[in-house]
């Protein structure tokens, strides 16, 4: 029986290169790598997840309030990919006031950063229905992930 596995990571290139390739993984969308497996009723795997650690590129950055800011984040994205982080955090005002045409523009913009990026609401975001076009393009607003020692959380009241 072949059972289909969605990875949500932070960082599914990474564990795309760790998976054997007769899983076929492949990445579905910005933090999800899908891959397959085949077993019989009586056969068992163990999945044992790892970290990067910090020789394999363990750095990240964070960043915000880049709404209406594209040209000055257009050369700050050039230098995180100079960098090469294993990921980015954009801690909220991704846009000005939460319309549907921000959130693309937005999209373009970051889709210039080879990193997976993590994204948080601000007050800006959640302008003019904004949380739930936020929610259908990323996901729930409030979500947490662990990197090495550290836990990354979402907190805020908006």
């Amino acid at each position: 029986m072949s059972y289909a596995i969605l990875l949500e990571n932070i960082n599914p290139d990474f564990y795309a290169t760790k998976i054997d390739t007769e899983f076929n993984p492949v990445r579905t969308a910005a933090n999800t790598l899908r891959f397959e497996v085949c077993l019989d009723s009586r056969e068992n795997i163990s999945i044992t997840p790892e970290q990067p650690d910090e020789e394999e590129g363990g750095r990240y950055v964070v960043l915000s309030d880049n709404s209406d800011g594209y040209d000055t984040f257009t050369q700050i994205f050039d230098q995180i990919n100079a960098i090469d982080p294993i990921f980015v955090i954009d801690n909220g005002d991704l846009v000005f006031n939460g319309t549907p045409n921000q959130y693309r523009l937005f999209d373009m913009s970051v889709n210039q950063i080879s990193s997976t990026v993590c994204t948080t609401l601000g007050n800006h975001d959640i302008y003019n229905n904004g949380r739930d076009i936020y929610t259908k393009l990323y996901g729930p607003g409030y979500y947490s992930f662990d990197f090495g020692y550290s836990v990354f959380q979402t907190c805020n009241s908006i």
